[in-house]
Protein backbone atom coordinates (compact mmCIF):
# COMPACT_ATOMS: atom_id res chain seq x y z
CA UNK A 1 0.00 0.00 0.00
CA UNK A 2 1.22 3.54 -0.88
CA UNK A 3 -0.08 6.44 1.18
CA UNK A 4 0.86 9.86 -0.93
CA UNK A 5 0.60 12.91 1.16
CA UNK A 6 -0.51 16.14 -0.05
CA UNK A 7 -1.89 19.97 0.92
CA UNK A 8 -5.29 20.17 2.91
CA UNK A 9 -7.36 22.76 4.47
CA UNK A 10 -8.27 22.42 8.05
CA UNK A 11 -11.75 22.71 8.27
CA UNK A 12 -12.10 21.21 11.76
CA UNK A 13 -11.01 23.06 15.03
CA UNK A 14 -13.12 21.57 17.98
CA UNK A 15 -9.87 21.23 20.48
CA UNK A 16 -7.94 20.28 17.45
CA UNK A 17 -6.71 20.92 13.83
CA UNK A 18 -8.02 18.40 11.38
CA UNK A 19 -9.18 18.25 7.47
CA UNK A 20 -12.02 15.91 8.01
CA UNK A 21 -14.66 15.90 11.17
CA UNK A 22 -14.17 12.76 13.23
CA UNK A 23 -17.13 11.20 11.66
CA UNK A 24 -15.79 11.72 7.88
CA UNK A 25 -12.51 10.58 8.67
CA UNK A 26 -13.88 7.49 10.61
CA UNK A 27 -15.84 6.52 7.39
CA UNK A 28 -13.04 6.73 4.94
CA UNK A 29 -10.80 4.28 8.02
CA UNK A 30 -13.48 2.23 8.31
CA UNK A 31 -12.95 0.63 4.38
CA UNK A 32 -9.19 0.16 5.51
CA UNK A 33 -9.14 -1.84 8.34
CA UNK A 34 -9.36 -5.07 6.94
CA UNK A 35 -6.47 -4.03 4.36
CA UNK A 36 -4.68 -2.94 7.84
CA UNK A 37 -5.31 -5.71 9.43
CA UNK A 38 -7.32 -4.97 12.60
CA UNK A 39 -9.27 -6.68 13.93
CA UNK A 40 -10.91 -5.21 16.37
CA UNK A 41 -11.94 -1.65 17.89
CA UNK A 42 -12.46 -1.74 21.37
CA UNK A 43 -14.16 1.31 23.80
CA UNK A 44 -11.57 1.35 26.52
CA UNK A 45 -12.82 4.29 28.40
CA UNK A 46 -14.16 3.11 31.11
CA UNK A 47 -11.27 1.46 32.72
CA UNK A 48 -9.79 4.19 34.60
CA UNK A 49 -11.20 6.93 37.07
CA UNK A 50 -10.92 10.02 34.52
CA UNK A 51 -13.46 9.21 31.92
CA UNK A 52 -11.95 9.88 28.77
CA UNK A 53 -12.92 9.16 25.98
CA UNK A 54 -10.87 6.35 24.84
CA UNK A 55 -10.07 3.48 22.08
CA UNK A 56 -7.76 0.41 21.41
CA UNK A 57 -7.55 -1.01 17.86
CA UNK A 58 -5.99 -4.48 17.78
CA UNK A 59 -3.60 -5.97 14.81
CA UNK A 60 -2.87 -9.68 16.35
CA UNK A 61 -1.74 -10.97 12.53
CA UNK A 62 0.77 -7.61 12.82
CA UNK A 63 4.68 -8.66 11.75
CA UNK A 64 7.56 -9.50 14.88
CA UNK A 65 8.45 -6.06 16.84
CA UNK A 66 5.95 -3.77 14.67
CA UNK A 67 2.88 -2.42 16.83
CA UNK A 68 -0.01 -4.90 17.20
CA UNK A 69 -2.17 -2.09 19.55
CA UNK A 70 -3.37 1.17 18.84
CA UNK A 71 -4.81 3.72 21.43
CA UNK A 72 -6.84 7.14 20.72
CA UNK A 73 -8.13 9.48 23.18
CA UNK A 74 -10.29 12.48 22.66
CA UNK A 75 -13.24 15.05 24.04
CA UNK A 76 -15.70 12.59 21.95
CA UNK A 77 -15.97 9.43 21.45
CA UNK A 78 -15.51 9.58 17.62
CA UNK A 79 -12.81 12.10 18.09
CA UNK A 80 -10.52 9.25 20.45
CA UNK A 81 -11.80 6.39 17.77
Amino acid sequence: MQIKLRRTPKRYFFDTHRALTPVETLRQVETLTDKVGITEIEDITGRDKLNIPVYSAYRPGAKAGAVSVHTGKGLTGDQAR
